[in-house]
């Protein structure tokens, strides 16, 4: 049965050009980065290669940008490695669980929360009268994970920076990295978090950009690796496998935000002559997200029903399985369409045609579905 993937915001199918080079890694350039000799140098070279082209995506200095083992320990440590007891920290309720629950995990601290639109999008009058009063420490993300909505990151740095310039800038980058043109200069970032397996690289691996001079303190201490900032033996071919995904953005970013778009302006064309659907997402959002809601329609029946016919779609944030969505109850989506929200997620792996097979098989699943459920009232 052929398979039809729908599920990239929750992991990218790795590239080849991605496998090839984590394979010569392991079979050919096995040294430790760290040792002196001709391996080890070797080793070294190709983490210098995938630090300068993550450096150059985001306009920035190579020695400013550090490896993780993925995007969940980068926002960790750039969360949880910059907070001091008796700071004010202000983020939103649509963040990814990695963001909140490191937030949440700082005692002594005063954290409050921008209010957000019904696409989950920050309300820009919520900054504005938060900033008001002195802030030490601000997370936002590039773009949320479940609805899509891009975030107002460069109004909200311009802001901040005016009125408190000391303050710390966090992003969460990890559904914008290499997607979008990077935010980091023009909004003044000082914290920007990626992943690889977002971006058709390899998972366990992710990288953190830290701004020269913003003060950071290590989670993991070792042998001085990454700047004394993480210390352990690097993942050599998982960076190497990312710095060959960034360059495959870098050569097809256009391209794939096209095609991304015109498929998912044909769902939404499409879902809008549907009754009883919401279309969730709301612009801007990214091309590659789209989230929508089936009323008496659950969303687990509705992707197990997909699962049948090889299609995979996700209810939300692929870490929060079987939980009622945080994003939904902050954007006050209504309980009859949040019960059915389905994200779906688009690449340049899928054409109009799966689209095509996508939208027969939600129909016609979602009408047998109401149909057993209107039966049992």
């Amino acid at each position: 049965m052929k398979e039809f993937y729908f599920d990239s915001a929750a992991t990218t199918k790795p590239a080849r050009t991605v496998i090839d080079a984590m394979v010569h890694t392991m079979e050919v350039e096995y040294g430790n980065p760290s040792s002196l000799h001709r391996k080890g140098l070797r080793a070294e070279q190709i983490l210098d290669d995938a630090r300068r082209a993550i450096a150059w995506e985001l306009d920035v200095r190579e020695e400013e940008i550090l490896f993780t083992s993925g995007g969940t320990e980068a926002n960790t440590l750039a969360i949880v490695g910059s907070l001091k007891e008796g700071m004010r920290v202000l983020t939103t309720p649509v963040e990814h669980k990695s963001v909140l629950k490191a937030l949440e995990s700082v005692q002594d601290i005063t954290l409050e929360y921008f209010d957000v639109d019904a696409g989950g999008r920050v309300d820009m009058q919520s900054v504005e009268k938060l900033l008001e009063t002195p802030v030490d420490f601000v997370s936002v993300q590039q773009v949320n994970n479940e609805t899509g909505a891009i975030q107002p990151i460069e109004e909200i740095g311009t802001l901040l920076k005016k009125k408190h310039p000391k303050a710390i800038f966090h992003v969460d980058g990890i559904q914008g990295f290499c997607k979008f043109e990077s935010p980091v200069q023009k909004a003044q970032v000082d914290l920007y978090s990626m992943s690889g397996h977002k971006i058709y690289g390899p998972k366990g691996i992710g990288a953190l950009f830290v701004r020269k001079k913003t003060p950071l303190q290590p989670m993991q201490s070792g042998g001085g690796q990454e700047r004394g900032l993480r210390g352990g033996t690097q993942n050599v071919p998982g960076i190497a496998g990312m710095g060959a995904a960034v360059d495959l953005w870098q050569k097809n970013r256009t391209a794939w935000a096209e095609h991304a778009y015109a498929l998912k302006n044909k769902v939404i064309e499409t879902v809008n002559r549907w009754e009883d659907v919401q279309i969730i997402t709301q612009e801007p959002s990214s091309p590659y997200i789209l989230m929508l809601g089936m009323k008496d329609c659950k969303a687990e029946v509705m992707l197990h029903s997909l699962e049948q016919r090889g299609i995979s779609i996700s209810t939300g944030s692929a870490c929060s399985k079987g939980a009622m969505s945080h994003v939904l109850e902050a954007t006050k989506t209504p309980q009859e369409y949040a019960s059915g929200a389905l994200r779906i997620s688009f690449s340049h792996e899928v054409d109009a045609d799966d689209t095509q097979v996508l939208l027969q098989a939600m129909q016609e699943n979602m009408d047998m579905i109401r149909k057993i459920t209107k039966g049992r009232k």
